[in-house]
């Protein structure tokens, strides 16, 4: 018995240690040179934005002309604000979670991040024109986010309700992620990914019935008690 709960024990071990080894990988490959625009995605924005610095970042999708001038107005921004001012992009066509958690309703906005506070400087097809003038985003990030009201509760991404809801959302990141890295960089076979996929409730259900006998075949027997004889 006690050499199954150790292998037992190595299993989960072991899954999540690929877990792990899977998302810190991914964030890895994503981490851009110092002063550059950062790529956030569902698995390391919570980890990024945890560096303790104010953050510019926007939210586009790839396919459309007005990323394009997103992204060289952040590229322009992103040496200027370099080291007070982080700044990041999300591709709101890959990244569905983050998605989500900004409430977005269109493919294109841009926000101030500092600490838990976000506020919102353009959205949709108000980020055009004058509005992406790298003065204009400057000034913004420097002190014209003051000037905004925060957004609160689960409407902002970075509260305690927002990172309640990308812990759920980045779930299937997450697996799509593990699963790459024990395809790819570990060469396991898809047959072999399904089998150990279903061990995995095999192995806990074996667990928790181990538990149980111990609980149970260990607990001392009390002995019923003496009732009074009469005769």
């Amino acid at each position: 018995m006690f050499r199954a709960r150790l292998l037992n024990l190595a299993c989960a071990l072991a899954v999540w240690a690929s877990c792990s080894l899977a998302t810190r990988s991914h964030a890895q490959r994503l981490r851009p040179l110092d002063g550059g625009v950062v790529s956030l995605t569902d698995l390391n924005f919570d980890e990024q934005l945890a560096n303790g610095k104010p953050w510019m970042v926007t939210v586009n999708a790839h396919y459309c002309q007005l990323t394009r001038e997103l992204e060289n107005a952040f590229d322009k921004i992103a040496e200027q604000l370099h080291p007070e001012v982080s700044v990041g992009k999300i591709d709101g066509a890959v990244e569905r979670g983050l998605l989500s958690r900004f409430q977005l309703r269109n493919l294109h906005a841009v926000y101030h991040i500092n600490g838990t506070e976000t506020r919102q400087y353009c959205e949709g097809h108000a980020c055009e024109g004058s509005r992406l003038q790298t003065s204009q985003l400057l000034k913004f990030a420097q002190e014209g986010w003051r000037t905004q009201p925060p957004r609160t509760g689960c409407t902002s991404p970075v509260s305690r309700c927002g990172k309640a809801v990308g812990s759920i959302t980045r779930l299937p990141a997450k697996f799509k992620s593990t699963y790459l890295h024990l395809h790819n960089d570990l060469n396991y076979s898809d047959l072999t990914l399904f089998a150990g996929l279903l061990a995995v409730p095999v192995v806990v259900g074996l667990s928790f019935i181990c538990m149980l006998d111990a609980y149970y075949s260990r607990r001392p027997l009390t002995p019923p008690p003496t009732r009074p004889h009469f005769e």
